[in-house]
């Protein structure tokens, strides 16, 4: 295996699985229901990162923790089997070379710029 190529069996770094994590939260379009209001302003996952005992039923090997989206952190085993199926398919075709559209990474307060009226349009 050369340089470019990336690695499949390398584990991910903390940043790397935080970013997968969010774009997988985006994909399933969980922003849509969490209870996290910067999340369903922003329109993508960008709320805190909880820590999760992830069993050895859904991992596969040891039961670890692991620092996911807090709506993912305190969902059920159903939601959080489903996140983590979609999870492997992203990082999978991220492996392949395919590059997910990450979620915005923009810190917004408020209204960011003004919204013009019908009328003020030319």
């Amino acid at each position: 295996m050369d340089e470019t190529t990336p690695d499949n069996t390398a584990p991910l770094t903390q940043a790397e699985f935080e970013r997968i994590s969010r774009v997988t939260a985006t994909d399933m379009d969980i922003h849509t229901f969490c209870r996290i209001r910067k999340c369903r302003r922003d329109g993508c996952c960008t709320g805190p990162m909880r820590k999760r005992i992830v069993p050895k039923s859904i991992a596969g090997r040891a039961t670890f923790a692991a620092l996911l989206p807090a709506c993912i952190a305190a969902t059920d085993n159903a939601w959080f089997v489903a996140f983590a199926k979609h999870l492997r398919v992203l990082h999978a075709s991220e492996m392949s070379g395919k590059k997910p559209n990450a979620p915005r990474n923009q810190k917004t307060s408020g209204r960011s710029r003004r919204f013009r009226s019908w009328a003020e349009t030319p």
